[in-house]
């Protein structure tokens, strides 16, 4: 597996913010141009990375999902796959279970 600052997501990302900040630093001139190319790099391949991150977990918890439910294998009555450990119930009910934060405002 690649470094993950080397995965092509995060390679575009950074581009994406270099170019951006390229662009934003050109505004103030030739000292805004480096700092906007830096800062730019520095928050499009951390955006891309987190993006990233989030699409992987959300891709395993499918994975597990299909296991449990047996869409991708054995019969669809579920009972095969739900012999989880009570930790491992209580860590999924608090992170697909927990409500939203209330809206402010």
């Amino acid at each position: 597996m690649a470094h993950p600052l080397l995965r092509p997501a995060v390679l575009v990302g950074a581009i994406c913010g270099g170019v951006s900040g390229l662009a934003v630093g050109a505004m103030a001139g030739p000292f805004g141009v480096g700092i906007g190319v830096v800062i730019g790099l520095v928050s499009g391949a951390v955006a891309a990375r987190v993006i990233e991150k989030e699409d992987d977990r959300r891709d395993h918890r499918t994975r597990e999902l299909d296991v449990i439910i047996g869409t991708t294998t054995g019969d669809m009555s579920g009972g095969h796959g739900l012999r989880e450990s009570r930790a491992e119930m209580d860590r999924w009910v608090n992170e697909w279970l927990t409500p939203p934060p209330p809206a402010v405002g």
